[in-house]
């Protein structure tokens, strides 16, 4: 709890300062949990002028912007940066996974919130992180597991890391969350009730309390530790009125 009321009174000051000062502030990368937290305490305070911002569509891991350029008159210019991960030989380079670059980096002794999502495709890899510690990451950053790498910060309209999707079609008898969950990750009802209650599950980054939440087309599902999904909507019924329903999933 001790932990909450940190956060909510650090998003408080920041929203504060950029209502006082007319000038825009952010939070570091915010994990799932930490965004539900702001869009309630956003929500109780009555403060409107703020939004994420994730530097890519299918960003999980985002900050959090407080001002609008409709208030301040200029744009908010993003302190993200964007590095990309290659190894120096491909020959020799090994197949790393989104944990071994994180551990590389947790080895630097990098705090977490300063970096954002890490997009692996085939050998290569691009890392989102702060301004603040891009350099740094560049400079250090020579090893994932025991493959030699080299760092360089590039454009964030990289076609390489443009969202991919893996379309999907499950049968439901509802579309509550709980079921659809289950279906997607092929898991008991059971066991998907399980990940809700361990506040594993997000909607439209709003942590999910009920298993019952009713799905609209067009919502953003995070399942923690299982990927990032786009609800569709009813596409069909069958004849004793189950649903199918369409779901993408960020690949």
């Amino acid at each position: 709890m001790g932990k909450n009321n940190n956060i909510k009174s650090h998003i408080l000051d920041l929203a504060q300062t950029a209502m006082l000062q007319n000038r825009y502030t952010n939070t570091s990368f915010l994990s799932p949990e930490e965004q539900d937290m702001v869009v309630k305490t956003m929500k109780e305070e009555g403060y409107s002028s703020w939004s994420f911002c994730g530097q890519n569509d299918g960003a999980i891991r985002k900050i959090a912007v407080f001002g609008s350029e409709e208030e301040l008159g200029y744009p908010f210019e993003t302190p993200v940066k964007v590095i990309h991960i290659e190894p120096v030989s491909e020959k020799f380079a090994e197949e790393l996974s989104h944990r071994d670059y994180l551990g590389a980096l947790m080895n630097l002794g990098i705090d977490r919130s300063t970096t954002g999502d890490i997009i692996v495709k085939g050998k290569e890899a691009w890392l989102f992180c702060l301004e603040s510690i891009s350099q740094y990451i560049i400079e250090n950053l020579d090893k994932v597991r025991k493959t030699s790498v080299r760092c360089t910060e590039v454009s964030s309209d990289i076609p390489q890391i443009a969202p991919e999707f893996q379309e999907i079609k499950v049968n439901v008898a509802a579309e509550r969350i709980d079921a659809v969950t289950a279906a997607i990750l092929n898991l008991s009802r059971s066991k998907a009730q399980a990940l809700i209650k361990l506040e594993r599950v997000f909607i439209n980054e709003n942590l999910v309390k009920n298993g019952g939440a009713v799905l609209k087309e067009g919502d953003v599902i995070v399942i923690r530790g299982f990927g990032k999904f786009i609800y569709g909507g009813i596409e069909s019924r069958t004849r004793k009125d189950r649903l199918f329903v369409g779901v993408r999933k960020y690949i």
